[in-house]
Formats: structure tokens, sequence, C-alpha cells
């Protein structure tokens, strides 16, 4: 039956801000109505939204309302008291009434409920902040970790209060952090604070080794490292706003509708193709048979029946994959409420080769927006890439070896934003005709089989015929990445976040031997978990399915077993052990979950081992579980596939056994509950470019508040046993006909929050269109006294932490002279703005304005660019003649481009075609060939000695860490612009500068000295690179220095640190690059934050007067205001000019999760440090103690 959405609406995402003027903003004393419990709940949830999205400043004035107008309520004192906490303004007064006012609604908590574990720790964190006594700070701590010994951040703040404090806490500091590091061991300042206690305890060998683990965490892997905050999501758990409402009216919680029984109509769809098989686990291979023959024929057959749901031919119905255990599986479109078998016309009859089916997954991993096929089974399996229309390029390159694969996967692994394919084998086959040398049980007598991690490399084109030397599509990175495992029986996979940590983790379910559960380190290591979590269980397996049984927002499994041993329930309680239970189910079962009533709690339904019975069990109310109810007698499925097959809004069932026949069971169950479902859409930058999320949003986490309750659900390409489903997730809202808000967590760690959304229709949510990262941007004085206008972004040399392949990061470059041009004089004053409006951090060692009086009849710029190979710019002015500009040019395409070139415009080259797989990087390499009148230039040679320079004016789409490493996998190396040379004796093109460069950032003028052309006469000069470099205007120049006539470099008067917020982004003429408005400030943006020590508000002129590493560390949304008083340059000699430039000096850190270092502000850079990560770490210093007083935590998105 075709999927038909009863309604269907895009979700846009857009910034909301709620206009809440002074006049119309309640006041927290005065009179308000009372709030109904409903109404506060929606009030909450709405200001929760907003809190996640890191908007403060929309949440405040929400939960000042809703303490109002529940002034007994929890909740609405404690959110209250979170968000004054987080509160960023820039009035002192102000600022310290929200703080007075947070530590009276904790202190009045805290006394009301003193086993209150937020409200204690929250205080202590507010005391830190406020430089309260030690004492006062250690109480608070102290009395939240006697409450919560388990929270690692009571642990490290308690540890950290007592390391303060030295001999004889000391000891008890070591056992608190070493408490904290066992319960996260990504909590780097635990472990920097565990290496210096042990080190002032004389304990030398424990030291070094924390201290490793401190610098492998932090140089390896996005840490977790929590120290303090003062902006939202960045303080540790127990200083997050409630997301539930209490009951402050003294109501009790709404009983919803008493349950129904879950009823379900039959139809077969389609008629068994074989004998169905009983499930294999008593077969025999008798000595002397083939072994091949026995596993092909037996016991793959008995395992066959899986399916995989998804539209194939992109006409909006959900189309089948099913095995049937002959051969390689049918391809069944849906048309006209039947399935029609294609099998042949998809291309999978010729390709099926002697595989036999088990199962199949769907995902577009090849980024055209349709779903491709892996299909596995006994032998080598099968990649198809999809048409779009459902045709099939199918390909066993990628098959996982010669086995017998019992589950694979399409999952991005190493968070690029491609799917790659993780495939569990459980037996190698034999060559075909070996006979068995004894009678052989299945499984326990066969040899296992190795795994595969498949890494996508994201080829430009995935074609038939591949040339030689070409990088293939994909690479096995499995051995490199500890997935490939030794001889287990692996049968099952299981795919999520088990640690909270925004990386996915994978359980490999072995039959006959433990399972494995595997935590990820990025960048392809992952490495077992401690077996005190629970996970390493052995017995009977048969696959695992992902849900989250008790909807606390973590996930657990479902593992199915076989003959002999009971289908197990795992509820995860990371960092704790894992919980298990067996009652609700009992039997040896395939299990599958989904919401059948829609009352916001998964229900199961499993297929019995032994009976064959098809069967589905309600879970009604935490872990309360009704009597099973069979669906159907005999039926042996092998796969269940949970969706809306007819648009009712309630949950069908898809089912297929061994024989290929297929049963759809209609939910007919009398609900009157809500729900709503979601297709999730990852983010693709340039339309067809870089993307950031996979094409579906495979990975994401997603949490729906509708009431007092959050329901949540995981988006993977695997539902459970043999099953795939690539449809929208759907939730069930129980009674509420409207879900206050959506919150995905995005495979990207992108957090997106959005509010209001409708029940019983589907909605489209996409990930929001965001650029995290760039460098600090300039803005100078308007002349006409209107405010401030940009110039452009700086210090994009200074990158620190910039992949260009594993283990490996550019060496930044920490100086930049940035050309201002004018700059008026107002009221006395020469002004500029530095702003980081950016999720990265930025550390300014010094500032000077640099003022040149030069000839009129000359323009004055400075060597300057991205130098990625000699000679590298020194930032010297260079005062440059007459310039000569190109009298022909061509680009790749022969297209003349030269009215592109003639003027400073934003009208950039044409013919470029960008790499649709990296941003930044270009599918063809781009030339642009220049004729110049050679002579001419050569004749007006002002000296021997003279200098010849090329001037480009343009700007770069800078790729970031994860697309260099997708880039590198792929095989792809970034050149930066080369210059090469024809010349008429040879008319033979040669290189005269190679991969030298290119403009750092948004739209500048690089200068390149090119006197190497002088040597003779050339008849053209050709530019060239394979990154996105947009040229907008091009000359060449003699520089003079005797036309400086003199130069003046000042401090400034004023370098004032404050918090600004966020110049929006504007397309000036609606071409790129993007500029930033200063008149146009938005208030917050969803950014995450680096943890660490930033510098104190204020005065930083002592900080940026000199280059001696003692630096400003300033955070997004921030600037520092910049003045010069005009009256100490000299006048302007008469005929003469004056061009300013700003001399900076300093490096700037993006949040890429494959840069180095990306959720903290250490390891701290300095001079001469060599590259990034500095091999050593830079020690806190007295200075910091003066100037770095603002702790804040890292923003690190959770599961949870």
């Amino acid at each position: 039956m075709a999927f038909r959405p009863s309604a269907y609406l895009v979700l846009v995402p857009v910034l909301l801000f709620f206009a809440c003027s002074k006049e119309s903003e309640p006041k927290e004393s005065g009179q308000s109505r009372p709030l109904t419990f409903d109404e506060a709940v929606t009030l909450n949830n709405h200001a929760v939204s907003f809190m996640d999205q890191q908007k403060v400043g929309e949440a405040l004035p929400l939960f000042i309302r809703l303490k109002a107008g529940a002034p007994k309520s929890t909740t609405a004192r404690f959110n209250l008291a979170v968000a004054l906490l987080n509160a960023q303004t820039t009035d002192d007064a102000a600022r310290a009434k929200q703080l007075a006012q947070c530590r009276s609604l904790l202190e009045e908590l805290a006394g009301e409920h003193p086993d209150m574990a937020r409200a204690h720790f929250t205080l202590g964190i507010l005391f830190d902040y406020l430089g309260e006594e030690r004492s006062l700070v250690e109480k608070s701590f102290r009395r939240a970790w006697e409450l919560a010994p388990t929270d690692p951040d009571c642990c490290y703040r308690l540890g950290k209060v007592l390391f303060e404090k030295r001999p004889p806490q000391l000891k008890e500091a070591v056992q608190l952090l070493r408490t904290a590091v066992k319960l996260e061991p990504h909590f780097i300042g635990a472990w920097n604070t565990l290496a210096l206690s042990l080190r002032r305890l004389k304990r030398p060998v424990e030291a070094k080794e924390a201290n490793r683990l401190f610098a492998l965490y932090q140089n390896a892997k996005p840490s977790m490292g929590k120290t303090f905050a003062v902006v939202y999501n960045q303080m540790g758990r127990l200083s997050e706003v409630i997301r539930s409402m209490d009951h402050f009216d003294g109501s009790k919680p709404k009983s919803g509708p008493p349950p129904v029984p879950l009823t379900f109509r039959s139809k077969e769809l389609a008629k068994a193709v074989s004998p169905a098989k009983t499930w294999p686990d008593a077969l025999q291979c008798s000595k002397g048979d083939d072994v091949r023959g026995f596993l092909t024929s037996q016991v793959a057959p008995a395992l066959s029946g899986g399916i995989a749901l998804g539209d194939i031919d992109g006409d909006g119905d959900l189309d089948l994959f099913s095995s049937d255990g002959r051969g390689a599986g049918r391809i069944l479109l849906a048309q006209d409420d039947e399935l029609k078998d294609v099998t042949e016309a998809s291309g999978l009859a010729a390709a099926g080769g002697d595989l036999i089916a088990l199962g199949a997954v769907m995902g577009d991993v090849d980024h055209d927006h349709d779903l491709d096929l892996y299909i596995y089974g006994a032998g080598r399996n099968l990649l198809g890439l999809n048409d779009g229309k459902g045709v099939f390029q199918f390909t066993s390159e990628f098959g996982g070896g010669d086995a017998l694969t019992r589950s694979a996967q399409f999952v991005d692994a190493d968070h690029d934003g491609d799917l790659d394919i993780l495939v569990a084998n459980e037996l190698t086959l034999p060559a075909a005709g070996s006979p068995a040398g004894k009678d052989l049980s299945y499984p326990a007598d066969f040899e296992g089989a190795p795994n595969f991690l498949y890494n996508n490399n994201r080829p430009t084109i995935y074609e038939k015929n591949r040339k030689s030397g070409d990088e293939p599509p994909f690479t096995d990175i499995g051995e490199r990445t500890g997935l490939r495992g030794a001889a287990q029986h692996t049968v099952g996979l299981a795919v999520f976040d088990v640690d909270g940590d925004g990386d996915v983790d994978v359980l490999l379910q072995n039959d006959g031997s433990e399972d494995r559960l595997l935590l990820n380190d990025r960048l392809w290591i992952y490495h077992p978990a401690p077996p005190e979590l629970g996970w390493d269980d052995a017995g009977g397996a048969s696959g695992a399915c992902v849900t989250d049984i008790d909807q606390d927002g973590t996930p657990d499994v479902l593992l199915s077993r076989s003959t002999g041993n009971s289908a197990v329930a795992v509820w995860n309680g990371f960092p704790n052990a894992a919980r298990r239970r067996t009652d609700m189910i009992g039997r040896p079962a395939l299990v599958w979950s989904g919401d059948l009533d829609n009352d916001g709690d998964p229900d199961l339904v499993f297929s019995d081992l032994e009976s064959g019975d098809l069967v589905a069990v309600r879970q009604d109310s935490g872990e309360a579980w009704a009597r099973p109810g069979i669906l159907a007698k005999n039926l042996h499925a092998r796969a269940v596939a949970i969706h809306d097959r007819n648009g009712d809004g309630l949950l069908d069932l898809l089912a297929a056994d061994s024989s290929g026949r297929i049963v759809e069971f209609i939910n007919t169950s009398q609900s009157p509950l809500h729900w709503l479902e979601l297709s999730l859409k990852g983010k693709r930058e340039l339309s067809l470019a870089e993307m950031w999320s996979n094409t579906h949003g495979m990975g994401a986490s997603v949490e729906v508040m509708a009431g007092n309750r959050g329901v949540h659900a995981f988006s993977s390409t695997v539902s459970g046993p043999n099953t795939s489903i690539s449809a929208p997730l759907h939730i069930g809202l129980g009674t509420y006909t409207n879900a206050d808000a959506v919150r995905v967590l995005w495979p990207d760690l992108v957090l997106q929050s959005e509010i209001d959304f409708k029940a019983d229709r589907l909605h489209v949510y996409e990930e929001i269109n965001r650029k995290a990262s760039s460098c600090p941007v300039l803005f100078k004085a308007r002349s006409d006294g209107s405010g401030f206008e940009f110039v452009t972004d700086f210090l994009g040399v200074g990158g620190l932490g910039f992949l260009v392949g594993p283990g490996s990061y550019a060496p930044p470059d920490e100086t930049e002279t940035v050309r201002i041009g004018s700059l008026p004089v107002r009221e006395g004053l020469l002004e500029l703005r530095v702003v980081e409006p950016m999720e990265e951090i930025t550390y300014l060692d010094a500032l000077s304005l640099l003022a040149v009086d030069h000839s009129e009849d000359v323009e004055v710029y400075c060597d300057e660019r991205l130098g990625t190979s000699a000679p590298f710019p020194t930032g010297r002015p260079l005062a440059l003649r007459r310039p000569f500009l190109p009298e022909e040019a061509r680009n790749a395409k022969g297209d003349d481009v030269l009215e592109d070139l003639l003027h400073e415009d934003r009208r950039f080259v044409k013919g470029m075609e960008v790499d649709r797989r990296f941003l930044g990087y270009l599918a063809r390499e781009q030339r642009i060939a220049l004729r110049f009148d050679s002579k001419e230039i050569l004749a007006a040679r002002p000296n021997a000695d003279a200098h010849l320079w090329l001037i480009l004016d343009g700007w770069v789409e800078y790729p970031y860490s994860h697309i260099n490493f997708a880039a590198w996998q792929a095989g792809v190396e970034a050149q930066a612009l080369s210059v090469d040379r024809k010349t008429s004796p040879t008319g033979m093109w040669e290189t005269v500068l190679e991969n030298v460069g290119y403009p750092g950032g948004m739209t500048r003028s690089m200068a390149l000295d090119v006197t190497a052309l002088a040597s003779g006469e050339f008849e053209q000069i050709r530019l060239r690179t394979n990154l996105e470099v947009h040229v907008d205007r091009v000359r060449l120049a003699w520089e003079d220095p005797s036309a400086i006539v003199r130069s003046t470099q000042l401090g400034f008067d004023r370098a004032e640190l404050r918090f600004l917020g966020y110049p929006r982004e504007v397309l000036p003429e609606g071409r790129k690059p993007e500029i930033y408005d200063y008149d146009d400030i938005l208030p917050a943006l969803s950014w995450k934050t680096m943890g660490g020590r930033y510098t104190r508000y204020g005065d930083v002129r002592e900080l940026l007067s000199h280059v001696d590493d003692r630096y400003v560390v300033m955070n997004h949304g921030e600037e520092i205001v910049l003045e010069v008083q005009a009256r100490r340059l000299p006048p302007i000699p008469p005929g003469t000019r004056r061009t300013y430039f700003l001399l900076t000096d300093g490096w700037c850190k993006d949040m890429d999760p494959l840069t180095a270092a990306p959720d903290t502000v250490a390891p701290l850079p300095y001079h001469r440090m060599g590259g990034y990560p500095p091999k050593h770490v830079l020690e806190t210093a007295p200075w910091m103690d003066t100037w770095q007083t603002r702790t804040i935590a890292p923003t690190f998105p959770r599961g949870r």
C-alpha cells in the first residue's frame, strides 16, 4: 500500500525571536494572572527551546512570565535562576541585579529543598563566579556531591576546590577527580587538575600518566571537559534548565484515556516463492558434505526473509526489497496499492550472481538524494547505486569478503557528512566443493569471519568503469579502527551513542561469545568499553534493535536471541552499568519496536523462534507491559517493518518470512491519541555541494516536547533484525494536539530546536543553514558618521588545528596586516571594531594601527595572503605605481572573462566547477589565462632592483577540517594558486611559482611577488588552483618604496572587550560572499562554545600592546572596541594621502569536530610553538589569574 500522509508541512528553520518590549514584559514582583498547569507547561517548553538555542535573551522574559504566573513552582524558579545566571548584558548595574535575584532564588530553593542537588550545584557555580569565600563555594559543591556522587561535574567541581586548598585536601581531591574521569573519560578538565594534584603530592609516575591522557583526549578527540559556565548548556547537567514542570498547583498528573487493545487486519501482499524454513539452530553438516553448499542451501535460506523499505523510484510511495532464500532477493515497487516485481528491470537479477540474500539496508551513499541499496547474505554482498528511478548499478567490490553476512548498516562512522558501510560477518564461506572433515553443528563448529567498515571516499562520480589507479569509492578500514574483530560470529549491529558524547558507538552482537561494545574515539579509532558497563553479554544472538524503552533520552537496545535463550531488553545506564530484563518477552525471539498506540511509549513486536507466532506487547506506562497479543500464528517472521502504511496516523506492520511471503498488518486499534512524523533533511551547502549531515539525517537524535513530557527517537538505517526503513520518524504525542518544541541533535553535532508543531501531520525538518566558522571580522567607522561598515575578516592565516590529513595540521601564521584604506575622524577619534560572530574563539596578542603617508599617485597595499609555500608574505606595505590590467582573459573553458577582472565590483570570474563532495574544492582545476602587454610592463620598470607584484582581489571558500579529512580519504589534495607563464619562443606553459597561497578569507587584496616574470618577455601568465578561489580583479604593478613618505604605528587609546551580539550576514546585490551588517545585531545564535578561561570584560589595552604571549581570549558574540586619538598622528603632508592598516598578531580556532582540540580554549597557543597542537602545553601563568577570569565550560550537545 502506498504511503499517503494526511497532511504535509515543510519546516524551514528560522531564527525566532519574541519581541518583548519593556512595557509588555511582565514584572516579577508585579501582579500577574496565575497560570494554569497546561499554560505553564507550554511556556516552559518554549523557553527551554530557546535555551537550547542559547537564545537566553528570548528565554528570559518567558521564564519571568512563568515565575510570575506560577510563583511557587520549583521548575519556574530554578529555570529563571539559570537564565539570569546566563544572561549577557554589558550594563553593570543590570547585571548585578540579575545576579542578586539569581542568588536569592537559588538560596530560597536550597532552603526549601535541601535534597535538590541542582540548587546546591548551581549555587556553587554562582558563588564561584561572584568570587565569594571559598568556604561557601566548597559547602555548596560538597552538598551537591553528597546528593549526586556519580555526577562527574559534582566530583570535578568539589575536587577542583579542594585542589586549590592543597594538603591535606589533595588526597580527597585526587579521589574525586579519579571518579570524575572514570565516569566520563573525556573530561579533560578533570584530567588536567588530577595531573596537577598528583604532581603536588609528589607522585610523578601517576601525574605523568594523567597528563598523557589529558593531552591525548584534548588533542585527538573533541573533549568533554566541563569546568564552569555563564552561558547556558555549558555548566554541567545539574545546571541545565528543568525540562518538565512540577505540579505547582497541587494538581495530579493527567492520566490519558485507558489503553486500547491493539488490533490489526492482515492481508497477504506477496506469496511464498520457496518453502518456509524454521530457525537453523539445530542444522547439521555431515562429514563429507559440501560445506559451502550446506551454508548456502540450508542455513542462509533459513535465515532469509529480510526487508528494506523506502522510496526507491522517487514517486513518494514506499517500495520494498525482500529476500526469499532463493537468490539475491526481489525489488518490489508500490503501485496502486499493490507490489510490482521489478527485480529484472532494476538490474538486480543480472547482478545477483550466487549471493543468497538475507537482508538489505537503504540510504543515500552518493549524495544524489535517492536511496541506494546494500544487499547482504551468503556470498559477496552487493552495493547498488540508484539512478533515482529504481534502476541500480550493482557491484560486489565492497562485498565484505566471501562470507555469511548477518547484518549491515549505513552509518556516518567518521562524522564527515557521508554514509559509510558497516558489515557484520558471522562465518567465512569455504570454497565450493570443500568437504566437511567431520560432523559440523551450525554455528558453533564453523569459523568466524572478520567484520568490515567501508569508508566512503566520496568520489565525484560513482561510475561503472573507473580508470586504473583511481581512488575506489570505498576503502575497508575495519582493521585500523578496531571494528574488524577476530573469529567471533557477529550476527547483529547496534549503532548508537551509548556515552552521550555525540559520536556513534557500536555494539557487535556475537553468537556464542561475549558481545563487544566499542566506544568511538573519532578519527577512526574505537576501543572496548569497560566491562563494568555491563554490555559484554554472551548467548545465542540473532539481531538488535535500538530504541528508548523508558524515554529518558538515552538509547536502549533490544537484543534478539535464538533457541534456548530469551530476548533481552537492555537499559542503557551510562555511566553506570546497563540493566537487563527478559520477562517482557520471555522467549527466544526476534524483536522490533514502535509506538503502536501513539501514547509516546515504544511497544514491542516479536517473532517467536520456537512457535513461529508474531506477537505484540503494549507498554502502558513506565515499565508496565500488557499481556502479549498474538497477531498471527506460525508465521515465522524474519523481518518486521513498523511504519504508517495508509497515512491514518497509526503504525502498521509489514512482516516477511523466509519463503518470500509478505503479510501486511493494518493497525485498526481504536486509539484516540495524536502523533506527528518528521522527515529529516541534512543540510547541504551550495545546493549540491558540501553536506554537513547525510541526506536523510541518519544518526540524528530527536526529542519532541509535548506537554510535560519529552518523547525521544533515533534516526537509523536499520530498525531491527533484518529490517531497514527509510521513512519519516513517527512520534506518538498522547492526548496533545500540538508539540511545543522539537529538538534535533544532528550527526554533525548541530543542536537545533524549533517550536510549535501541529499534531497529526508530517513535517519536513531541515537542518539549520549556518556557517559555523570563519575568522574575526573588522569594521571601520563610516565617513558619513552613521555607524560602522564591514572591512573584511582576518586571522584566517592563523587558524589553529586545521586538519589537512589524519593527525596532520596546517601550521598557523599568527601575523596579518589588514588593509583598511581610508578612515574618517569622528569627534577626534579613529574608530574600529573587532567582532567574533562565528562558532569559534580568537586569541589576540597584539593590535596596532599603521598609518602610511604616500604620494597621491600610488596605491599602497601590503604583502599579504594565506601563504602555503615560499616566498611567504611579510605583511609590509607596498607602494605600487600605475597598475597594468590584462588585455585578454580566458577561463579553462576558453570563455572570455576579461570584464570580470577589470573592476572591483563583486563580479567574479565565471566558469568554476565546484566539487559537489567538498565545500571549497573544485571538480576541475580553475585556470585563468591572462595576456598582458609585457613590453609595456618591462619598459616601465623604475630600476633594476624594482619588484613586480601581482595584486588579486577576491575571496576563498574555506574548507573545514572535516571536509579536508573527507577529501584526503578520497585522494584529493588541495592545491593553492600557482603562476605559470608562456613565452613566445616555446609557446609552452612553464611554472614560475607553485602552490603559493590564496586570499586569506573574505574579499580582500592579496599580493604576490612575481618579479621572476620580468626575466624576459612573456606572452601570457596563468593562474591555476583546485580550490574555490573567487577572483574579482587582477593587475600587475611595480613597487616604488620611495613613494612612502612616512609610516606611523600607534597603539590604541581604547581597547575594550565586551559582549555585542551577532551582526547579521547579508548578501550585497545578492552575490556571495556574505558580509556582516553592524547595524543589525542578533542577540544570540545557537553556537556551541569552547570550554576554558576567557578574558574578563573591560579594558584590555595592556594585553594588546605588545607581542608577549599574553592575549585576549574572546568568545563568539563579543567585540573589542578600538579607538585612537587622531591628534596623535602627524598632519598629512601636502601632495600625499594616507592609507591605514591594522597590524594583527593572534590566532583563531573553530569547532569543527576534526579540528585539533575543538571544544576547549586549551591547549593555549604561543609563539615558537612549532605547530598546533603544541608539543609542550603552556602552563598556567600568573597573568592569567588577573586577566583570564571568565571560566566557561564547553557546550557539547548531548543526546540526553
